[in-house]
């Protein structure tokens, strides 16, 4: 934006997660200096997850432009931080405290103390929901599932896919007629360790957002476009991306990406299980039922062919977190899917 919009003074940034200073000292690296001036326009950044605290003067002259600026990023020490770096919370309480009151001697961390009548607030009001989904089992993991965003050498993620299943499931028990699912790997957290799998570990951490799961008719080059275009964006293939975050997951959908085809080319196979339980050939001038999460189905990172479609996707009245839940709560166990539904080929 900076370096495409004249007359801005000041950006300050968030969602790509640049902690801006140097924390090399704690573990997190040395991302250059605070604050970066482009064409005139001031991009300052604090990293993510509320750990850190932006501290920013700024003189502006006549004409809004910036004529000096100083400050920097300041970690809020707390247990966060503590499991954010290389401390284990399982020493010993005094070798812990050493380990605080070293982060608490370093100049870019200050000591966050919490607000007493916050807490209150917060232990009588929310806590107790939290207790309970911590004690609400959905199901259980036989082995750990992996996540990563884009595919590597050891496969790809072991939970999109399973999300992916979660989206259908959701739609098909509430009536509704559904082809496949696709969902951007950016929108699953983290992996899942073997063990019981709660709730709260699924809307706190797993899938953290309250966004509406979404059903909607594309075409088959619709759907053929948006999967080219996110994995270009995730992948920087052609295109200056927005983060591999967009690469994309799927059910009931199975494509095969080659990275060095012309553009708009790209997806060389991309079939759907019908309902007959065979794999077909999406048919480009087809129209299909898909499911996707609000922030997917509006042509969001790559996925710009969903702009297109002919009616505006409609809510099926469940958020991303539940519609796991309800799915997990279904499956006995959760284990990873046996077959590749995407490939990335040379």
């Amino acid at each position: 934006m900076a370096e495409e919009v004249k007359g801005l003074s000041l950006i300050v940034g968030g969602h790509s997660h640049v902690l801006q200073g140097d924390f090399s000292n704690l573990g997190l690296g040395d991302m250059g200096p605070y604050g970066r001036l482009i064409n005139k326009t001031l991009v300052v950044q604090a990293g993510c997850h509320a750990l850190a605290l932006g501290k920013l003067d700024i003189t502006l002259n006549e004409f809004g432009e910036v004529d000096a600026y100083s400050g920097g990023n300041v970690l809020m020490l707390g247990r966060s931080l503590a499991m954010d770096t290389s401390w284990d919370q399982t020493l010993p309480k005094e070798k812990f405290e050493l380990a605080k009151a070293y982060l608490l001697n370093q100049p870019n961390v200050v000591h966050c103390r919490g607000d007493e009548a916050l807490k209150a607030v917060l232990n009588e009001k929310y806590r107790p929901a939290v207790e309970e989904l911590k004690r609400d089992v959905v199901t259980k993991i036989p082995e750990r599932l992996r996540h990563i965003r884009v595919p590597d050498e050891k496969g790809a993620s072991q939970i999109a896919p399973l999300v992916c299943e979660g989206l259908i499931y959701s739609g098909r028990t509430r009536g509704h007629h559904v082809d496949f699912a696709i969902h951007n790997a950016g929108g699953v957290r983290v992996s899942l360790e073997k063990g019981k799998l709660t709730a709260a570990e699924v809307a706190g951490r797993l899938l953290p957002f309250a966004i509406d799961i979404m059903l909607y008719k594309p075409t088959g080059l619709q759907v053929m476009q948006a999967l080219e275009g996110a994995i270009d964006n995730a992948t920087n293939n052609g295109v200056e991306g927005t983060g591999d975050g967009s690469f994309p997951y799927t059910a009931g959908l199975r494509y095969i990406y080659s990275i060095g085809k012309p553009k708009g080319q790209r997806i060389t196979e991309l079939q759907y299980l019908s309902q007959s339980g065979t794999w077909e050939d999406v048919k480009m001038d087809e129209t299909y039922h898909a499911v996707s999460s609000a922030y997917t189905s509006q042509g969001k990172e790559g996925y710009d062919s969903l702009k297109g479609l002919q009616e505006p996707p409609q809510s099926i009245d469940v958020i991303l977190s539940d519609s796991f839940i309800e799915y997990a709560r279904s499956c006995k166990e959760l284990v990873a899917q046996s077959e590749q539904l995407q490939k990335i080929i040379e």
